[in-house]
């Protein structure tokens, strides 16, 4: 999910709970940063605050930025109106509709009234994963009717492109025929 600048910057409210129009629970410091774990990031509150020690509206902004345009800010987006988290769902989702419309974006109800975002350029995981056990089969598959197993030894990390054509490299190729 890729949002604009002007909806991110509109979301900061939402989510530290400053908002006045969006009645969401108010997020301290250290809260936030536990929002934020949750979707991928891996930052810690100390005795100076919150990293870069800046104002939380200004940390929400900078994180919804590294969040964009990937699948942990369409997940944030849902989390926030997930019913686990507070009872005025429905109010909280038109609100940020009335955000995230602007770039192609929705959240609707599924089968099981769950919010979820629907839109523009936006893929599933599932469809990934399967895509890749698809792959891995085909590779697996491809290499037991190989006639010739080659397994290659590396031995030290730094070697150079100059030693490796001076015959001076510790690797070890080994062919074996089937």
């Amino acid at each position: 999910m890729k949002l604009s600048k002007a909806s991110l910057e509109a979301l900061v409210g939402i989510i530290t709970g400053d908002s006045p129009s969006v009645p969401l629970p108010y997020l301290s410091g250290p809260k936030l940063i536990k929002l934020f774990n949750l979707f991928g990031l891996n930052d810690e509150y100390t005795s100076e605050g919150l990293p870069g020690n800046v104002s939380r509206a200004t940390y929400t902004e900078d994180t919804l930025h590294k969040l964009n345009n990937s699948i942990e800010l369409r997940n944030l987006i849902e989390h926030l109106v997930e019913t686990r988290r507070i009872d005025n769902t429905d109010d909280v989702a038109q609100k940020i509709n009335n955000i995230i419309k602007y770039d192609g974006y929705e959240l609707t109800k599924d089968s099981k009234e769950i919010y979820k975002a629907i839109g523009d350029n936006l893929s599933s995981p599932a469809d990934i994963k399967a895509h890749f056990h698809k792959i891995r089969s085909q590779i697996i598959e491809n290499i037991r009717k190989a006639q010739f197993t080659i397994w290659v030894a590396v031995h030290g990390s730094q070697t150079k492109k100059s030693e490796m054509n001076s015959g001076k490299s510790t690797s070890r190729v080994l062919i074996f025929k089937s």
